[in-house]
């Protein structure tokens, strides 16, 4: 369970203020526990603000989830028989519904055929990440399914003897650790490589350590097999990376993991979407549904959509399946 901490003029505000740094439009009363009243003072002085402690349920999936939902996508993307429909073109809707364009054209271009179809726009990254994500994993690896055992448990024996080994290791130099082993940005770029390794992708990763922010630059000539189909992978190994980072390396920093100039061109894609979103609710006059995209994503949009005072969003639903709604404010 996590505690966040609001405050406002009164409990109201304050909870207006959860809602809007949430991300929600509404926050069930018993999740909210009032840790001060306001007080309006005498002539301005002795005054305090509403402070209030809002629960949020702890969705964070352990490392070894994580693990072996990286070793699923990639026997996904590894496998040819795993699609076995042609890639669909995701499109913003004129309807009430827009889905999230995924933005893998700086790994993907060069590798979508020539001879595609027409009716597949320029733009539609997701079905020229697949295309290469696919052909990649015929040309140049074996299918998962041709190991010994399934990736997802392979990945994760991995891990679990790492930590194991690490563990006797430093129980043997100091038996009052608090945990196995004190780790290091480098340890984590390990350990990421690692991972990827378990699926048969060779990589190196390139640390970008900037105190507030951690930057895992993963440097691979098959940049399709790391992203995965959606960017799910990709995504996977960012919060494997924030989990291992906050928890053995410092607790207050921002994590990212970035292979090529993905995460640039990504952002790009939803802006130009959340600019579409704005259009099309001005025009409407109706609330836009969007997709299911990752927290860090749906900041994206809100900050796009935050410069239309006639605009409002909010966020519904739990992760993975998490997503935004946006309305039009009268």
């Amino acid at each position: 369970m996590k505690l966040e901490t609001y405050q406002g003029a009164s409990v109201e505000e304050a909870i207006a203020a959860a809602k809007e740094g949430l991300q929600v439009s509404d926050i069930p009363m018993e999740d909210v526990k009032v840790l001060q009243e306001p007080k309006k003072g005498f002539f301005g002085f002795g005054s305090q603000p509403a402070i209030i402690q809002v629960s949020l349920a702890d969705d964070e999936p352990s490392v070894d989830e994580i693990v072996a939902e990286v070793a699923v996508e990639a026997e996904t993307v590894t496998d040819p028989a795993a699609d076995t429909e042609p890639a669909t073109t995701e499109v913003v809707e004129e309807a009430t519904v827009v889905e999230a364009l995924d933005d893998s054209q700086s790994v993907a271009s060069q590798a979508t055929s020539e001879s595609s179809s027409d009716s597949q726009v320029a733009d539609t990254l997701d079905s020229q990440s697949t295309s290469q994500v696919d052909e990649s994993a015929s040309a140049d690896l074996e299918p998962v399914e041709s190991q010994s055992e399934p990736a997802s448990q392979s990945v994760a024996a991995d891990y679990s003897e790492s930590a194991s080994q690490s563990q006797d290791a430093d129980e043997e130099d100091d038996e009052e650790a608090s945990y196995p082993f004190d780790w290091g940005v480098e340890d984590v770029a390990h350990y990421l490589i690692d991972v990827m390794e378990a699926y048969l992708v060779d990589v190196t990763i390139d640390v970008e350590d900037m105190d507030d922010l951690i930057i895992f630059h993963i440097n691979t000539d098959k940049p399709g097999l790391v992203i995965g189909k959606h960017g799910k992978i990709i995504n996977s190994l960012e919060t494997l990376a924030q989990i291992l980072t906050h928890s053995h390396v410092r607790k207050r920093v921002a994590v990212e993991v970035n292979v090529g100039d993905y995460r640039e061109r990504r952002e790009q894609t939803l802006e130009k979407l959340a600019e579409r979103t704005a259009d099309q609710v001005t025009v409407e006059r109706e609330d836009v549904t969007l997709s299911p995209l990752p927290a860090r994503e749906r900041k994206i949009i809100h900050r796009c959509l935050s410069k239309y005072s006639h605009i409002k969003t909010q966020s519904q639903g739990r992760d993975p399946h998490r997503y935004m709604v946006v309305s039009y404010k009268d």
